[in-house]
């Protein structure tokens, strides 16, 4: 079975769990972290009084790196040398968990499309590419908007097309609008 798994990417769904199992015990992840509420903000990862990252918060970004092959979840840039984010999928403001069904490793470009509007993320979201790789991550398979009147117009063929084949309400060009690959 290579169907998408529920999580978004295209690994088989049994192969992801015994691979995140395998993860989570050599990178030594606590279970009892993987929600917010399980631990006090003097643990926290960060000492910035953002409390909402847990103590193995440095783990579960390696163990989610090597997941995915160090290389972005959205351009599947290599992100090997550091400059990257580890996303949630499902907001922790709106019940996501710090398991790893639900991070994702973005470049910062693609993580500050996906937040355009949070100022202190690194990262300038027009130098993301425009359209997603081909085999991103569901979840986080973004269309940008072209920045320039020469951007737009170099990939006019292919916009006008993802407007043509699309359902309402899907694949409307933004910085932050998420698409139905």
């Amino acid at each position: 079975m290579n169907d998408r798994s529920s999580d978004g990417s295209n690994k088989d769904v049994g192969n992801r769990d015994n691979e995140f199992e395998y993860l989570q015990g050599k990178y030594k992840i606590k279970e009892k972290y993987r929600k917010p509420a399980a631990f006090s903000e003097e643990e926290s990862y960060f000492d910035d009084g953002n409390g909402n990252y847990p103590p193995d918060w440095g783990h579960r970004r390696k163990a989610i790196l090597e997941y995915q092959g160090q290389k972005c979840a959205r351009c599947k840039t290599d992100v090997s040398e550091g400059d990257y984010n580890c996303h949630h999928y499902r907001p922790i403001s709106e019940g996501g968990t710090h398991e790893l069904h639900n991070l994702v490793v973005l470049c910062l470009p693609c993580h500050k499309l996906i937040h355009p509007t949070v100022d202190n993320l690194e990262g300038d979201w027009q130098e993301a590419p425009i359209f997603p790789a081909q085999d991103a991550d569901s979840r986080v398979a973004t269309v940008r908007k072209p920045a320039t009147q020469a951007e737009q117009e170099s990939h006019l063929p292919e916009l006008d097309l993802l407007q043509l084949t699309s359902a309402e309400g899907e694949n409307i060009l933004g910085s932050s609008r998420l698409c139905v690959p």
